[in-house]
C-alpha cells in the first residue's frame, strides 16, 4: 500500500480545536491507522502542541509552517536514512524549551521570558542546523559546541562557542554576543558571518558576509570592527586582532562540502579531514607535516577519495586501520 501523505491541515485544525478524539475525521483516521509509526508521530505532535500552548508561543510560533516542515521531513524519511544529532538542554525551574527534531533540521522554541540555556553539540563527522529562540539560524560544522542564553536582566543574547559555524543573527536591539575559549568576543545586532574557533587552531577567524561585527580581545582589550567581505584573524598566542587577505567564499565552502586549499600544508589538511570524516590521522614522518603543500579544492565525498587525490598530488601514501589512518612517504 502506498504511503498516504500526512494531512497537515487536518492535524493543525484538530489541535487548535483541542486535540480530542478523531472519530469524526476520516482522513486523519486513515493516516493514523496506516502504521504504528504514524500513530507514534501523532502522539508526538500532540505532546509538542501541548507544550507550545503552555509556553504561550502563539505570537512567535507559526504552526502551519512548522507542520509543513514536519510533513516534508517525514515524507523524506520514507526514502532515505535519517541522521540525528545529540542535544542536551538545561533549563531553569520556571523556563521551558521545546525541541522538535526531524532529520538534520532542528527547531528551538522558547518564550521571551525564558532563562533557559540551550546546549548544542555536533560530533566529529556531523553537521547540523539549529534555530535559536530569538530566530537566529546557526549552521554548525563538525566538532562544534554552542551554549545560548537569553539574559533578560542585562538585555543580551549570550553565546559561548567553540568550533565552526555560520551565523544568521536575527535583527534585534538586544546585542548578540559570542564568547570563545580564546577570550575573543564577537558582538553583533543582526548580521551574517562565519566564525571558526576550534580550540586546537592557532587563530580564530571571522568572515563577514552581511552587516557589521565588532571583535574584542578580552585579554588585551584590542577591538576591531569589520565590514562585509573582510576576514579578521585573532592570534591566540599574541592576543592580536588583524585583517587578513583571503577569499570569503572559500571560508564558507565547508557548507558545500568543499575544502579550498591555498598553499595549505599537509598537517592543516589532515586536521580538517579528521573533523569532517571523524578519523584520526597520524603523519609518521614529521618532515611531511610542513614540507608538503596543496593549492586547489577538495570536493570528494569519502575519505578514501580524498586520500587518493592527495596521493596523486604529492609523494605520500596511506594505510587505513578502521578509523586510524597512517600517512608515510612513498
Amino acid at each position: 500500500m502506498d504511503q498516504e501523505k500526512i494531512p497537515g491541515d487536518k492535524i493543525i485544525d484538530h489541535l487548535i480545536d483541542g486535540g480530542g478524539e478523531t472519530d469524526q475525521l476520516p482522513e486523519l483516521n486513515r493516516w493514523l491507522n496506516q502504521s504504528e509509526s504514524n500513530a507514534s508521530d501523532w502522539a508526538k505532535y500532540k505532546k509538542i502542541w501541548k507544550a507550545v500552548d503552555k509556553l504561550s508561543l502563539a505570537r512567535s510560533f507559526d504552526a502551519h509552517q512548522a507542520f509543513t516542515q514536519i510533513d516534508q521531513n517525514i515524507q523524506q524519511k520514507l526514502h532515505k536514512k535519517e541522521k540525528l544529532i545529540r542535544l542536551s538542554i538545561a533549563v531553569s525551574s520556571v523556563a521551558a524549551v521545546l525541541l522538535v527534531v526531524f532529520g538534520m533540521k532542528l527547531f528551538f522554541m522558547s518564550s521571551n521570558e525564558s532563562a533557559g540555556i540551550i546546549s548544542v553539540q555536533t560530533a566529529m563527522g556531523d553537521r547540523s542546523t539549529v534555530i535559536l529562540p530569538d530566530g537566529t539560524q546557526v549552521k554548525l560544522n563538525a566538532g562544534s559546541h554552542l551554549n545560548y542564553h537569553l539574559d533578560a536582566v542585562n538585555e543580551t543574547r549570550d553565546v559561548s562557542f567553540s568550533g565552526e559555524a555560520f551565523f544568521e543573527v536575527a535583527k534585534s536591539k538586544t546585542p548578540f554576543i559570542i564568547s570563545t575559549m580564546s577570550g575573543l568576543k564577537v558582538q553583533v545586532l543582526g548580521t551574517k558571518f562565519n566564525l571558526r574557533a576550534y580550540p586546537s587552531d592557532a587563530d580564530v577567524q571571522t568572515t563577514l558576509v552581511e552587516g557589521s561585527v565588532s571583535l574584542t580581545s578580552a585579554n588585551s582589550g584590542q577591538s576591531l570592527k569589520i565590514k562585509p567581505g573582510q576576514i579578521a584573524s585573532f592570534n591566540k598566542s599574541q592576543n592580536e586582532l588583524s585583517l587578513v587577505d583571503g577569499i570569503p567564499e572559500h571560508m564558507l565552502s565547508w557548507m558545500d562540502n568543499k575544502l579550498y586549499m591555498d598553499n595549505m600544508n599537509l598537517q592543516e589538511v589532515c586536521l580538517q579531514l579528521e573533523r569532517w570524516y571523524n578519523v584520526k590521522i597520524w603523519i609518521k614522518d614529521e618532515s611531511l607535516k610542513q614540507s608538503v603543500h596543496y593549492t586547489g579544492v577538495l570536493s570528494e565525498e569519502t575519505i578514501l577519495d580524498v586520500l587518493e587525490a592527495l596521493c596523486q598530488l604529492s609523494p605520500i601514501q596511506y594505510k587505513i586501520d578502521g578509523k586510524k589512518i597512517t600517512i608515510t612517504k612513498k
